[in-house]
């Protein structure tokens, strides 16, 4: 008998009621929106934490030269953590690189190719797509090949040709000293014979490629230490930058335009880190924005539940005193006005709900249209029980 009669004063009032429904029906598609946005702002900063790299990068004192550091055996300390101290906890992947001059067995040559040993292709710029290069493998090896210790070559396109080789090839290489150190930390020259596993289309330098670790083995071998010329490396979780940032400050120097390039300078670390946090600040303030705005869209519903359930009450005023002198119940007084608001609350917010899953943001479309409906039920209640807990006589008293 009440919803009954609730939906006939809806029915007798088609505008005003299409007007409730339509405003309800916008508040929810709107705080559906909301809500959806602000789940994917949080799902993109989740895929930032996750996959965006920071790459930082040892380098002189000014923060420049990358290569010939003649980085020192304490450096590999820290970076590797022999010791018990150091930057591993931080580190997802150590990018190293030394350059070797070399000689081809049984061939005079001019000017031969150098041989650089590298821990993975981060290490060479080169290698980046922008550059043009594409590494061709043998069938049954790629880059995770050059992460041991087998003597495997990837050689320039410039090599492959004047040495008129094929992949599969093999090369007897002498290694007569590294490129930036002193002669002294040369390995011996015997020739050590490297399988050719990969050419750099697209690189017209004279330069070969092989595992650093390789180098690193053959090194201790001859009981040499083998220093690298340049390191670089992936920050293992960027939830941990500051907290990296602090710990790198005792082992790397700041940065420092005007302290020169000379490869005997202390060592600084370059964190490029510029990009990730940007982003980072701007989603952040964007789910800071979201969060502030659901709210806001849930007051608004308050207040048009209010002001819906003002209108709808103050336009039956003289029925609900009637109402009141035949003897009606407060209770069902209330119960009529509130469920005539309910009803239009409820069908604006199946409305919206409809609308934004016909937009494919159905997820969020349920969740929105029962707190839109809550909301726009809450006003109404309010305005509805004052009305419902007045006497009759102060209901007459009222100006229309």
């Amino acid at each position: 008998m009440t919803f009954r009669y609730a939906l006939k004063r809806v029915l007798r009032t088609p505008w005003a009621s299409l007007a409730t429904v339509g405003l309800a029906a916008a508040l929810c598609v709107l705080l559906s929106l909301l809500t959806d946005m602000r789940a994917r702002q949080e799902r993109e900063l989740e895929t930032v934490y996750d996959t965006m790299e920071i790459r930082c990068t040892v380098t002189s004192a000014d923060g420049v030269r990358t290569d010939g550091l003649q980085l020192a055996s304490a450096i590999d300390c820290l970076i590797y953590d022999i010791e018990g101290y150091g930057l591993t906890d931080f580190i997802f992947d150590l990018d190293q690189k030394v350059t070797f001059v070399v000689k081809l067995e049984d061939k005079i040559i001019e000017d031969p190719p150098t041989l650089t040993a590298i821990s993975s292709p981060a290490a060479v710029p080169a290698f980046r797509e922008e550059y043009g290069v594409n590494v061709e493998f043998l069938a049954g090896y790629s880059w995770e090949s050059m992460r041991n210790d087998a003597p495997l070559l990837v050689v320039s396109e410039a090599v492959m040709e004047t040495y008129g080789l094929v992949l599969g090839d093999s090369l007897r290489i002498s290694i007569q000293n590294a490129l930036f150190f002193p002669d002294w930390l040369a390995l011996s020259d015997e020739p050590r014979a490297f399988r050719v596993i990969g050419c750099a289309r697209g690189m017209q330098t004279n330069t070969m490629y092989c595992s650093f670790r390789f180098m690193k083995t053959q090194a201790e071998l001859e009981g040499l230490p083998i220093y690298s010329e340049s390191a670089s490396f992936v920050l293992k979780d960027n939830r941990r930058l500051e907290e990296f940032r602090a710990a790198a400050a005792e082992y790397f120097q700041t940065p420092d335009a005007t302290a020169g390039s000379s490869a005997y300078n202390s060592f600084a670390l370059v964190i490029q880190d510029q990009l990730f946090r940007e982003t980072v600040a701007d989603l952040t303030r964007d789910i800071r924005l979201s969060n502030a705005l659901v709210p806001a869209v849930c007051v608004l519903c308050l207040c048009v539940g209010v002001c819906s359930g003002l209108i709808g009450v103050r336009a039956r005023r003289q029925e609900l005193v009637l109402m009141r002198c035949v003897g009606t119940p407060r209770r069902r007084a209330f119960m009529l006005m509130l469920l005539e608001q309910v009803l239009l609350g409820a069908a604006g917010a199946l409305l919206g709900m409809l609308g934004v899953a016909a937009a494919g943001q159905g997820r969020s479309g349920f969740g929105a249209a029962c707190l839109c409906a809550a909301c726009f039920a809450g006003g109404a209640a309010g305005v509805a029980w004052r009305f419902a807990s007045q006497s009759v006589a102060a209901l007459m008293r009222e100006k229309e």
